[in-house]
C-alpha cells in the first residue's frame, strides 16, 4: 500500500502545475513526505517547495510553479533532467543547436533567458548559450522545481523566461544503497547508477554516480544533420551534512564530470566540470561559497560564488511578515577560442566581477491573503551595467478557490562571450561581440485560479511578456559578419490550464495545456519559432499484489506539439531565404514497473509507441528515430 500511495503521490506532483514565487533555493532546507502525508493528498498542503527562499508550501505560493516530484524522477528512463522535463511539462522543447549540442525553448525563451539552477547554484560553461544538460543526471536529483516567468527580483540576470532548480538528494537512511542498470537494445545505449546514503548521529552522506554510453545513431530521414554523436559520460557527486544542533548545520558538496562525444572519425570533443562548495545555516540565515569550473577544448569557465541570506518573521497586527534579505557575489572568468588574446591570435580571455542586493517582504494581513512585493539591485563590472528589478505578488484563497496576481521584472546582462567574440566559422562567416551591448530588461504579468475539491485539481492561467533590447546576433553589413546587437521589442502572451484527477483505488489522470503566441516586429528572423499550442498528460495505475509483496505500475505519458512556420536563414549572411514549415509530432510513451518486496524493481519503457519519425530533420525537429524501448533493473541494499 505504501509503493501504490508513493507511487500515485509522485505522479500527480509531477504534472500539478502549483504557484510559488522567487527563487527556488533549496540549499538549506530538507524535503521529506510521510505515508500519512499521502494519506490526506486532496489537499495538496503537504507537497513543500522553496520559491521564496523560505520553506513554503505548494499550495500557498503566489507564483506559477510545477514541481516534478522524487517519484516521478525515479520512474523515469531518461539519462538526464531533458527527458523529464519533456515528459512533465507543457511549452518546453530540446532540440539541436548548429553543432549538435542540446538548446532549449521554454514557451518562446531561449537558454540564455532559462536560468538552470543546482541546488539554488548558477551553473559554469554553456554553448550557444544552453548549459550542459548533460550534467544534469538523474541518479542526483530529489525533484525539479520550475518557474515559469520572469524571476529576476530574487535570481537577477537570466531569469526573463523561467527558472529550473534541480534539487540533489538528501540523506535519510542510515546505511542504504541503490544500483540501477538501464539498456537500449534499439539504439545500443546502456547506462549504470549507483546511490549511497549513510546518516549517523549528527552527519549524513550522499554519494550518487552514473556511467553512460550512446553509441552514433543514423537518422533514417534527411535533414540538416543525419547523426547523432556518440557520447559517453561519468558524473560523481557527493555531499557531507553535519548537524551540530536543531538550528544550525553545515554541507560540505563536491562533484566530477566528463563526457566524451565523438564529433567524427577518430576525433573527440572533451567536457568536464569540477565544482565544490560549503555552507553553514540555520532556520533564518545561511552562508555559502561555491566554485564551478567547466571545461571544453579551449574554453575555461570558472565562477566563484559567494551568498548570504536571512529572514526574520515578524507580528504586524492581527497578521505577520516574513522579511528575506540577501547579498551575492560571483567573480566570473572566461578563457575561450572564440576571443582573441592581445596578438590577436586567441584563446583569449576575460573576467568580471557581479554584484546583488536583494529584499523581499510577504505580508499576510488577514486570512487567506498574501502580498509579496520584492526588489532587487545587480551591478555587472565589465559592461558597467546596472538594474533595479521590482516584482509584486498577490493570492487570495477563499473556500475551495485560490487567485493569483503579479507583476515581474526581468533584467538580462551581455555576457563576456557576447561583448568580445572574434571568432570566424571556418571561413563561413565570422561572430563580433560588442562592447556596447545593453542590457535586456522586461516586463512580465500573470493572472491565475485554482480549484481543488475532492479527486479533482484544476488551474487555469495567462501572462503577457514585454521583453525589450533582447541580445542577439544578426549580419552586420559594416562589420560584413554577424554582430550582437540588441533587437526590438518581443512580446509573448499566453495561457496555461492543467487538470488532475487522483482516485484511491490506484490510477492518477493529469493533462496540462499551454498556449503561446509569439509577436515580434514584421521583419524580424525567426529561424526557430515557437509552436503556439503544447500538451502534456499522464495516465498512471498502480495495483499491489499482497500476497506475492509486488507492486505493478502502468503510467502512460504524452506529449503533443502544434505545427509552426519559421524563417529559412542564409548560414553565410544571416538573411532570411524563405519559409520553413515544422509539422506538428505526438510522442507516447508507456513504462511498466513491477517493485518486489520493496527492494528490486524491473522497468519496461516503449518510447514513441506509435513510431513517429519527422519526415525531415531540421534543429528543432524532436530527436526521435521511431520507436525505442529500455529496460531496466534496479536494488536496493539492504
Amino acid at each position: 500500500m505504501r509503493c501504490k500511495l508513493v507511487i500515485i503521490a509522485g505522479l500527480l506532483a509531477a504534472a500539478y502545475p502549483a504557484v510559488t514565487y522567487g527563487q527556488a533555493q533549496a540549499e538549506d532546507t530538507e524535503f521529506s513526505v510521510t505515508e500519512e502525508d499521502y494519506a490526506w493528498l486532496d489537499t495538496l498542503s503537504t507537497v513543500d517547495i522553496t520559491g521564496t527562499r523560505t520553506l513554503r508550501q505548494l499550495s500557498n505560493a503566489p507564483q506559477l510553479t510545477r514541481v516534478i516530484s522524487p517519484e516521478a524522477v525515479r520512474m523515469s528512463t531518461g539519462s538526464d533532467v531533458t527527458t523529464l522535463l519533456t515528459d512533465y511539462l507543457p511549452g518546453v522543447e530540446f532540440s539541436q543547436a548548429m553543432n549538435r549540442q542540446t538548446q532549449i525553448n521554454l514557451q518562446g525563451f531561449g537558454g540564455g533567458s532559462v536560468l538552470f539552477l543546482v541546488d539554488g547554484e548558477r551553473m559554469a560553461g554553456e554553448t550557444l548559450d544552453n548549459v550542459d544538460y548533460s550534467r544534469l543526471t538523474l541518479q542526483n536529483i530529489e525533484r525539479v522545481e520550475i518557474i515559469r516567468g520572469a524571476a529576476a527580483a530574487l535570481y537577477g540576470s537570466g531569469a526573463a523566461g523561467g527558472v529550473v532548480n534541480i534539487i540533489t538528494r538528501r540523506a535519510s537512511e542510515p546505511l542504504s544503497a541503490d544500483i540501477d542498470a538501464h539498456y537500449v537494445p534499439t539504439t545500443g545505449e546502456y547506462r549504470f547508477g549507483l546511490s549511497a546514503e549513510m546518516t549517523q548521529k549528527r552527519l549524513g552522506n550522499v554519494l550518487t554516480a552514473q556511467y553512460s554510453d550512446a553509441p552514433e545513431i543514423k537518422l533514417p530521414s534527411p535533414g540538416d544533420y543525419t547523426t547523432v554523436d556518440a557520447t559517453r559520460a561519468v558524473s560523481v557527486n557527493d555531499r557531507v551534512t553535519y548537524r551540530f544542533s536543531d538550528r544550525v548545520d553545515a554541507t560540505v558538496r563536491g562533484g566530477i564530470f566528463y563526457r566524451r562525444r565523438q564529433t567524427a572519425p577518430h576525433h573527440y570533443s572533451h567536457y568536464r566540470d569540477y565544482n565544490v562548495g560549503a555552507a553553514l545555516g540555520a532556520s533564518d540565515w545561511n552562508l555559502s561559497y561555491g566554485l564551478d569550473i567547466y571545461t571544453k577544448d579551449d574554453y575555461v569557465n570558472r565562477q566563484n560564488v559567494l551568498r548570504g541570506r536571512w529572514e526574520h518573521t515578524l507580528p504586524v497586527g492581527g497578521g505577520k511578515m516574513d522579511v528575506t534579505a540577501g547579498a551575492e557575489w560571483m567573480n566570473d572568468f572566461l578563457r575561450s577560442y572564440q576571443f582573441s588574446d592581445v596578438m590577436g591570435t586567441g584563446p583569449g580571455s576575460h573576467a568580471q566581477n557581479t554584484a546583488g542586493l536583494y529584499a523581499q517582504v510577504d505580508y499576510m494581513p488577514l486570512k487567506g491573503l498574501s502580498i509579496v512585493p520584492a526588489l532587487r539591485y545587480d551591478y555587472y563590472s565589465a559592461s558597467h551595467a546596472d538594474r533595479l528589478c521590482p516584482k509584486l505578488s498577490v493570492m487570495y484563497t477563499r473556500g475551495r478557490m485560490t487567485w493569483r496576481v503579479g507583476y515581474y521584472a526581468s533584467f538580462r546582462a551581455p555576457t563576456l562571450k557576447e561583448m568580445y567574440m572574434d571568432f570566424d566559422m571556418v571561413g563561413i562567416f565570422h561572430i563580433y561581440g560588442n562592447p556596447d551591448l545593453k542590457p535586456e530588461h522586461g516586463n512580465n504579468f500573470t493572472a491565475s485560479a485554482e480549484y481543488h475539491h475532492g479527486i479533482l485539481t484544476a488551474t487555469a492561467g495567462a501572462y503577457h511578456n514585454i521583453v525589450d533590447g533582447r541580445i542577439s546576433y544578426l549580419w552586420d553589413d559594416v562589420y560584413k559578419g554577424q554582430r550582437y546587437l540588441n533587437l526590438r521589442r518581443l512580446r509573448l502572451t499566453g495561457i496555461d490550464a492543467s487538470a488532475a484527477l487522483h482516485f484511491t483505488w490506484g490510477m492518477t489522470a493529469t493533462a496540462s495545456y499551454v498556449f503561446t503566441h509569439e509577436a515580434l516586429a514584421k521583419d524580424a528572423i525567426n529561424p526557430t519559432p515557437t509552436r503556439p499550442h503544447s500538451l502534456v498528460g499522464a495516465l498512471s495505475y498502480t495495483h499491489a499484489l499482497k500476497r506475492y509483496d509486488l507492486a505493478l505500475t502502468a503510467l502512460l505519458n504524452t506529449r503533443w506539439n502544434s505545427a509552426v512556420d519559421g524563417t529559412l536563414v542564409s548560414v553565410s549572411e544571416g538573411t532570411a531565404v524563405g519559409e520553413r514549415h515544422y509539422p506538428a509530432y505526438n510522442i507516447t510513451k508507456l513504462t511498466l514497473s513491477a517493485l518486489w518486496r520493496g527492494k528490486y524493481t524491473l522497468t519496461l519503457t516503449a518510447d514513441n509507441i506509435f513510431n513517429y519519425r519527422p519526415p525531415y530533420y531540421y534543429f528543432n525537429s524532436p530527436l526521435t528515430t521511431g520507436t525505442t524501448f529500455c529496460v531496466g533493473l534496479s536494488a536496493r541494499i539492504p
